[in-house]
């Protein structure tokens, strides 16, 4: 018990001494495994009636909701960064970095098609404007409320909103991602080499296997194809409209007209924290084996798209008075990613 107090304490004072060590590091890695992605899309049609129309304002139908799940292989990253040894034995570590990391296998699935739904708005009365004042409550702001027509001051003083053109099968199979970010971690390693050594009496090279913890911010977007604004819709053709309230049954409604050439391009930003264990071979190599895994607050997405598409009325006349916008939204979150890195120390 004497000498194990003693070797403690010696042990104590020697890192006490100890100027904290800096090296430059540069790493490379790769997932293993598949991490699942999951998308979230709607579609809404709208119009804006407050420039033709005194009483105008914003209109809009229920929303409509489908679900996507795919994955994303093959990571390839890279890391540049600084790491700070404040002990002799190298067990307490601490390390800045920045990171990018990109992928060409994103796959975003096939659409569940008993995820169509409608949205949860409630329908507007008829003395209700959404957005604006009502009848009922001149001084106040209308609740958010959705309609299947909207007034013009055109050749119709109403005009039935084009239904909402349902979902594709798939939105691509072949997109690119790309991150980039900054993050910090810190270690806890236990000095192999210092034992053997003092203990066992063979001679090896530094070794120490730890573990280590952090948190990081990152910028992610997924593309296909060339950006071009005139196109309609970023999905495959032959889309079909599902019904709602019966999930998983098609609908006899006119699918939306869609272009196979158009682009998509889906971008956000978000906190991940990686954890893993490392494995120190001379002061020089380390070998990391992890995960990192997204952090989300109150359900918010990393990655979101929206999309604004100029539509005809498919009842009666065609003019500009009833022209109609679609929003198409779609938000993406990837789950953890498994990964196992290679780094330099300078």
């Amino acid at each position: 018990m004497c000498r194990l107090s003693l070797f403690v304490l010696i042990f104590c004072l020697s890192n006490i001494s100890y100027a904290a060590k800096y090296q430059f590091f540069l790493g490379l890695g790769q997932s293993f495994g598949t991490s699942k992605l999951t998308t979230d899309a709607t579609n809404q049609m709208t119009k804006n009636t407050g420039t033709v129309n005194e009483k105008g304002g914003y209109f809009y139908t229920n929303t409509q909701h489908g679900s996507y799940e795919g994955s994303v292989k093959n990571i390839t990253s890279a890391y540049t960064g600084v790491e700070v040894t404040f002990d002799k034995y190298g067990i307490f570590t601490a390390r800045g970095y920045i990171t990018a990391s990109y992928s060409n296998n994103v796959n975003f699935g096939n659409l569940d098609k008993n995820s169509i739904r409608d949205g949860n708005l409630e329908k507007c009365r008829p003395d209700s404007n959404p957005g604006l004042p009502s009848d009922s409550n001149p001084n106040g702001i209308g609740r958010e409320c959705w309609r299947d027509e909207f007034s013009t001051s055109g050749e119709q003083n109403s005009v039935t909103f084009n239904p909402n053109p349902g979902f594709s099968d798939t939105i691509a199979k072949n997109a690119f991602m790309l991150t980039y970010g900054i993050g910090a971690d810190i270690g806890v390693n236990l000095p192999v080499s210092f034992f053997i050594k003092n203990y066992m009496h063979y001679k090896i090279v530094t070794l120490r296997i730890g573990a280590y913890g952090g948190i990081g911010y990152e910028f992610i977007t997924y593309s296909l194809g060339k950006f071009d604004n005139r196109s309609y819709n970023n999905t495959t053709s032959g889309a079909t409209t599902y019904d709602p309230s019966n999930p998983g049954t098609p609908t006899n409604a006119a699918p939306a007209v869609l272009n196979t050439q158009d682009s998509l391009y889906i971008a956000g930003a978000g906190m991940f924290a990686r954890v893993g264990g490392s494995i120190y071979i001379t002061n020089h190599l380390r070998l990391d084996i992890g995960v990192k895994i997204p952090i989300t607050f109150a359900g918010v997405p990393n990655a979101r798209s929206q999309k604004w598409y100029l539509q005809e009325s498919i009842y009666g006349t065609q003019n500009t008075f009833t022209q109609q916008m679609l929003k198409q939204n779609l938000t993406t979150q990837v789950d953890m990613q498994w990964h196992c890195n290679v780094n330099v120390l300078f």
